[in-house]
């Protein structure tokens, strides 16, 4: 037996296994996922992903990587799935001086190995399941990293919507741009596979109210109180949310497999802490919502009359 990194014992054909599986997750994360990634990570498209810019160790120049993280204020959380392995890990252990891409904007910290906090509840307290199973799955010796951000150069508080200009330009009169349908078709397709995207992101189906065609687009279902809901970040002039109108409300989500559902318009008075959720939930539409996520509830429910929200009720297999 052989000492495990938590000071435990570790047989030889355990550490000879995990030690494979870093070897193929590497492989499969240098030459497969990371390229993809990395582009739309520093354009600010992942949310719950940064890129973490460390100094090689042994080159001295400069490397990226994207990893999960929540950002708390002006402190980045990460959970480093290969933990003292991560070659990024390793090098910031060298040099705790990194910088960060948050929302495609880029931010000076200090980082530093967190030993003191648990790897699991920190992946419980951020409620990203699909995330949290990956980093367990592929994972081998979960480290917390911490790092601390300094003031940005420009005044932008860490975490403020650096895209929200290009996202406004893509919705220009509240209606998508051509970039905007193409990304929406594509994460349309990628919501309904279940693939590279959070747990609470889906498609919805409704059918064309002109067309009579079936019309799909990616949305994100925010939960409150045990409850399903969709919001409209584009508001009243949305045409999914004429189109749902027009079908009486009944419409298809899709993410691996396939339910029929029935979405009931609320009352703006019921719509504050639906919307304070779906902020939370939804990066992407933070630059739609004249509303800081962080505010008290008083102000979405200012803005709630402008904000079309659908409760999401399954239909019964006897009515479909």
């Amino acid at each position: 037996m052989v000492p495990s990194d938590d000071g435990g014992p570790r047989s030889r054909g355990d550490q000879d296994g995990a030690a494979r599986r870093r070897r193929r997750t590497r492989l499969l994360q240098r030459y497969v996922l990371n390229p993809p990634v990395r582009l739309a990570t520093r354009c600010g498209w992942v949310p719950g992903h940064v890129l973490v810019e460390t100094v090689g160790r042994t080159t001295g120049r400069p490397r990226r990587t994207v990893v999960g993280a929540e950002l708390e204020g002006d402190t980045v959380w990460i959970v480093a799935e290969q933990g003292p392995y991560a070659g990024y890990v390793r090098n910031l252990v060298t040099e705790p001086r990194v910088r960060l891409c948050l929302d495609g904007c880029w931010y000076d910290g200090v980082a530093r190995l967190a030993p003191e906090v648990d790897p699991e509840r920190l992946l419980a307290r951020w409620d990203r399941p699909v995330h949290a199973a990956g980093v367990r799955r592929f994972g081998t010796a979960l480290r917390v990293v911490r790092v601390d951000l300094e003031a940005h150069p420009t005044g932008r508080a860490p975490g403020a919507r650096h895209g929200g200009r290009l996202r406004r330009w893509w919705y220009r009169g509240r209606r998508p741009h051509w970039t905007a349908r193409l990304l929406n078709r594509l994460s349309a397709a990628q919501f309904a596979a279940g693939v590279l995207s959070p747990a609470r992101a889906v498609t919805l189906e409704v059918r064309g109210r002109r067309s009579g065609r079936t019309v799909s687009l990616p949305v994100v279902v925010a939960d409150h109180d045990g409850q399903r809901y969709l919001v409209a970040m584009l508001g009243e002039r949305a045409q999914w949310v004429q189109n749902v109108r027009a079908a009486g409300g009944r419409a298809v989500l899709r993410r691996r497999g396939r339910e029929e559902v029935r979405l009931e318009e609320i009352e703006p008075g019921e719509r504050g802490p639906v919307l304070r959720r779906y902020l939370a939930l939804a990066p992407g539409a933070r630059a739609h919502v004249p509303v800081d996520r962080r505010a008290p509830l008083e102000e979405f429910e200012r803005i709630a009359p402008s904000f079309p929200v659908f409760r999401v009720v399954p239909v019964p297999p006897e009515e479909r």
